[in-house]
């Protein structure tokens, strides 16, 4: 059995899922090759039936998979560009746009999203469906998205010569493709939001609909009919619902309530997300139900309980099952548990509550079913009798470890500096882990954290000179510093927590005496000459007017704020020392009263009693991160700013006079996220961001080289090992931890060709 894993010298490490998966596609050829697709720029495949899973990165998101129904080993992706694999999986070429037209890859965006240009067939957005005949594997379809958002035009292609060329062969106003069909050679069906069309090389026709819009629609075939079902939401009460149809338009409502239909008023009919059809067994059918209304015994006042789950119907749609069945106050039971999941008899452990995010069954045995939620994969092979989650390994004693499928963001891999074998790593949705077996095995660390800031962990800082004491920084709002999520003004509702721990991260108290609770923290450092008895620490808050550097002068029993001279925008996200006791804070962009204005730099010589603001190039908008290296020079990584167009102000500028003046050492249209410095040379440099690449320098930044073997776009912070600092770990933004040789490991292959227009940090 091939086993799904990385074949260099580079591993990623975590205890896998924790999340948002999506749409699980199964071979045709073999159950136990599967695809899944996350909400970050990985997407996972699996040989050995969800046991083991690699991770594969075309340089964006990936959502629609597909196996070609002839040949085993080809594979089609759609993200920014329609990739297709004959390998089984190993590597991807692109097809759509034309590689041998692209002239550029452009990254822009919060999230440096990529996109090709050069192609003029191309018409630019992203790849929503993908098919290919079946009777003819060399034609080849796929939806293709809008180029702008305003646009709302979804556009259908084919290829009849194996990919090399694609012709648009018809288009629907304010739609999205969900699925292509092909019924006979050459032509077939395309299921949209507005309903379904009939294609063929020459024609595009809408077929009869009963409603304007839909979530979904998926097609199956039952002998020789071809049959379809769509979920309608957000229509009527009397058109909102599940149908049956078929290709020439005759439409049915279906019933799907297993205990005969919700005892409530029309007000409260039930909501359903999604389905899955058995492609060539199409009378079996599953449907995620996350709103079904139940009454219950305590409902005088005409309220409702809202149970989740999956139904089944074996008879295309006549009667129904539950398959999968969450109950008010009750939990499933046909089921087996990992770390993500809410386990009904340890409310201590993390999870989502199952919503049936998304669902898929294979094309050719309707008892092989799969589950997505914002978290975990559920996999059945018995029709949905018991479920089995396929995202992590669960060991005996509690500990879990990845088996692949790693979608979480994390900030910082922390050394515990008595122990080389003990780490953590602070994430995004999931709080803190941390392994005292080097990375092979996980524990969840977050006892005695407070409650409302268990989201996301920022920062852990151990104690260099007390065994087993460390402090770290907590908040309920994730993500930051992106901009995404001060826009909505989202961090200045949430609330954070700062927490001590004394027993090596067994368990934590929360030590917040004179901060407000309402205010975030991403970062804490100390000050090394203090006493160990009574630690210097200052803590960074992101949280507008309340934010700022807070100060303890006791190891964290009492704090008190430090804002004397910094501005409105006190959105503080990193914080740095120098030798000589200068204290810097990064200040990221902000936003108020509706308006975006830039971050800033600002230094304290008083331990933080009063700041003043650095002078920054103009063209610095966005200051991320900040690193000083022993002889004082100043690293300051940025993120680029849009304007007119373009992106600018990004990269890393580095200091020698303590900030007065700069240059830029790195690409100012770079997305930096952070640096690290070897810490037996401090000409050693390493840089990573959202741009596919980590690079290296042995030249303090004068000529850099990528870290082969690396391989994730949205990467975030390197990490030189402490103990061994011949190893990099790098933390991602949606790809877990992961870790490799320093220098790369020079025989790993890309999952993609050296296409010359693909771009990294150190190309731009």
């Amino acid at each position: 059995m091939k086993l799904s894993q990385r074949n260099d010298a580079w591993k990623v490490l975590g205890p896998g899922g924790g999340g948002g998966q999506f749409n699980v596609v199964i071979s045709p050829h073999d159950p136990l090759t599967m695809v899944i697709n996350c909400d970050m720029t990985g997407f996972y495949i699996t040989y050995d039936g969800g046991a083991s899973w690699r991770m594969i990165n075309l340089r964006t998101g990936i959502g629609p998979k597909a196996f070609c129904p002839v040949n085993p080993k080809r594979i089609y992706a759609g993200g920014s560009a329609l990739w297709r694999s004959d390998d089984g999986g190993n590597i991807w070429h692109m097809l759509f746009p034309d590689p041998a037209k692209v002239t550029n890859e452009i990254k822009v965006g919060d999230h440096s999203g990529a996109r090709f240009v050069g192609d003029p067939a191309f018409t630019g957005g992203g790849i929503s469906a993908i098919a290919a005949d079946p009777a003819d594997p060399s034609t080849v379809a796929c939806g293709v998205g809008p180029a702008f958002r305003q646009e709302r035009v979804a556009r259908l292609f084919l290829s009849h010569d194996d990919g090399a060329t694609f012709t648009q062969v018809g288009q629907v106003p304010g739609a999205g493709i969900l699925q292509i069909v092909f019924t006979a050679p050459g032509s077939g069906f395309a299921a949209t939001t507005r309903g379904l069309f009939a294609f063929s090389k020459n024609s595009f026709m809408a077929i009869e609909s009963p409603v304007e819009s839909f979530s979904d629609m998926q097609l199956g075939r039952e002998g020789d009919a071809w049959v379809v079902y769509a979920v309608a939401r957000d229509q009527s009460p009397e058109c909102s619902g599940i149908y049956r149809g078929d290709t020439k338009g005759g439409w049915q409502m279906l019933t799907p309530y297993p205990d005969g239909g919700p005892d409530v008023n029309v007000h409260h009919i039930p909501s359903f997300r999604n389905l899955a059809v058995c492609a060539q067994k199409a009378n079996c059918l599953y449907l995620s139900a996350f709103d079904y209304p139940i009454s219950g015994p305590n409902d005088a006042d005409g309220s409702c309980h809202r149970d989740m789950g999956i139904m089944k119907s074996a008879d295309g749609g006549k009667t129904w099952d539950w398959a999968y069945h969450i109950g008010f106050l009750e939990e499933a039971t046909n089921r087996d548990y990992g770390w993500c999941d809410i386990d009904p008899h340890n409310d201590k452990l993390w999870g989502w509550q199952f919503d049936g995010l998304t669902l898929s069954v294979s094309p050719t045995d309707p008892d092989h079913v799969l589950t997505t939620d914002y978290g975990t994969t559920l996999q059945s092979r018995d029709g949905g009798a018991f479920w089995r989650q396929c995202y992590t390994n669960m060991l005996p004693d509690g500990s879990c470890t990845s088996n692949g499928m790693d979608v979480t963001t994390c900030y910082g891999v922390h050394f515990d500096p008595f122990d080389p074998n003990h780490i953590a790593v602070s994430y995004t949705d999931i709080g803190l882990f941390h392994s005292r077996d080097g990375g092979q095995t996980w524990w969840q660390s977050m006892e005695g954290v407070v409650r409302h800031a268990w989201n996301t962990c920022y920062w852990v800082l151990f104690d260099p000179d007390v065994q087993g004491k460390a402090w770290s920084v907590w908040s309920s709002a994730h993500d930051l510093p992106r901009p995404k999520m001060y826009r909505g003004g989202h961090h200045h509702k949430a609330r954070g927590g700062l927490s001590v721990t004394t027993n090596g991260m067994n368990t934590w108290t929360t030590c917040m005496n004179g901060i407000p609770k309402n205010v975030v923290f991403t970062d804490i450092i100390l000050d090394p000459k203090s006493s160990p008895a009574s630690r210097t620490l200052y803590a960074a808050g992101f949280s507008g007017e309340l934010g700022g550097v807070y100060r303890s002068d006791n190891g964290g029993k009492s704090w008190v704020c430090c804002n004397e001279g910094i501005n409105d925008n006190r959105n503080i996200f990193r914080l740095a020392l120098s030798e000589q006791g200068d204290l810097y804070a990064v200040v990221a962009r902000g936003m108020k009263h509706g308006e975006e204005f830039p971050g800033a730099l600002y230094v304290s010589h008083d331990k933080g009693e009063t700041f003043e603001k650095l002078l920054l190039p103009e063209v610095i908008t966005s200051p991320n991160d900040l690193k000083i290296d022993v002889h004082g020079r100043l690293y300051l990584c940025c993120w680029p700013w849009v304007g007119e167009g373009t992106e600018h102000g990004g990269g890393t500028w580095a200091s020698d006079d303590k900030g007065k003046t700069w240059q830029c050492i790195h690409s100012e249209h770079a997305h930096d996220y952070a640096l690290d410095i070897d810490p037996r040379d401090p000409n050693v440099l390493y840089i990573c961001g959202f741009d596919h690449v980590v690079d290296r320098s042995e030249d303090r930044g004068k000529t850099w080289k990528p870290v082969r073997g690396y391989n994730f776009h949205w990467g975030q912070r390197p990490v030189v090992d402490i103990h061994n600092p011949d190893n990099l770990y790098v933390t991602t933004f949606g790809g877990s931890v992961w870790h490799g040789p320093a220098k790369g490991d020079p025989q790993a292959a890309c999952d993609t060709p050296d296409y010359p227009f693909l771009r990294g940090a150190s190309d731009l």
